[in-house]
């Protein structure tokens, strides 16, 4: 993230940190790690975003003195004999400044998976990977801006779960890494989990935070914003969050809420076991 890599140099400039010390990189195990990288010579390039019209097929550039709008970093050109598209949903490449997924080739690039024979078909095309991640090119450089599966659509818009998470994560009293973004489909309703180690009684007001500012700083409001303990949100074993098993604890009625806030309500708190949707 581009707020990141500016506090970072924030810090360690006064210790002599170089601003070309940072070298955001694009990679993944298919590929053998580096797909894409920022040499050392060269300056981090940032892609101001208009978040309403940050959609897949189109990302329209923005001012960064706009108020809705989404910093978005380089990771860099190809490595070596490494080659990168990004693809619309017919499977073309798209032109620079489209969004789309993201495809890599190179001799780095997996035939199978471990220990399966037979080769990945899918979806590996022509020696082509598709990663699954979204994101644009721009003059042979990368940039990333999310997981095709944490793309959220909801209201006749592609919302993106990480900018709920960030913004939600800057609110006070709100542990930072634990907010979850996602969509019901079926309901057509957006949720946002975020854990906080506030006292109970101050637990709606958190709640209520949150929704004003995804609410203010973000193209649309989710249907609802829950508050939960420190610990419940799912995670893998590395860290990263688990978005579609919060999505079934939620709907299952496993997901204990504290507290929630939504746009046709004040947040209040809730009893313990409450199950999602329900009033006390």
């Amino acid at each position: 993230m581009a707020a990141v890599i500016d506090e970072f140099n924030r810090a360690g400039r006064q210790h002599g940190l170089s601003p070309f010390a940072i070298s955001p990189v694009y990679g993944l195990a298919e590929a053998t790690l580096t797909v894409t990288l920022v040499p050392p010579t060269e300056m981090v390039a940032t892609e101001w975003l208009s978040l309403s019209a940050f959609t897949v097929g189109q990302a329209l550039p923005e001012h960064p003195d706009e108020q809705r709008g989404k910093a978005v970093v380089s990771c860099g050109r190809p490595i070596t004999d490494a080659r990168c598209e990004v693809r619309g949903t017919d499977g073309g490449a798209l032109p620079d400044m489209a969004m789309g997924e993201i495809w890599v080739s190179s001799p780095g690039v997996m035939r199978h998976y471990w220990r399966e024979p037979t080769p990945v078909g899918e979806p590996l095309r022509d020696g082509w990977l598709g990663t699954g991640d979204l994101g644009f090119m721009k003059d042979g450089e990368l940039f990333i801006s999310g997981r095709l599966k944490d793309v959220i659509f909801h209201g006749g818009v592609n919302l993106f779960a990480e900018d709920y998470e960030a913004v939600a994560e800057s609110v006070p009293c709100v542990r930072k890494g634990n907010a979850i973004a996602f969509a019901i489909t079926d309901l057509e309703r957006m949720v946002v989990i975020v854990e906080s180690a506030a006292d109970r009684d101050s637990l709606h007001l958190v709640a209520n935070s949150v929704f004003a500012a995804l609410a203010e700083g973000l193209p649309r409001a989710p249907d609802e914003v829950a508050v939960v303990a420190p610990g419940v949100v799912p995670k893998t074993s590395s860290g990263k969050r688990q978005r579609s098993l919060c999505r079934d604890l939620y709907v299952s009625g496993d997901l204990v809420k504290l507290a929630s806030a939504s746009g046709s309500r004040t947040a209040r708190s809730s009893t313990v076991g409450e199950r999602p949707g329900r009033e006390p």
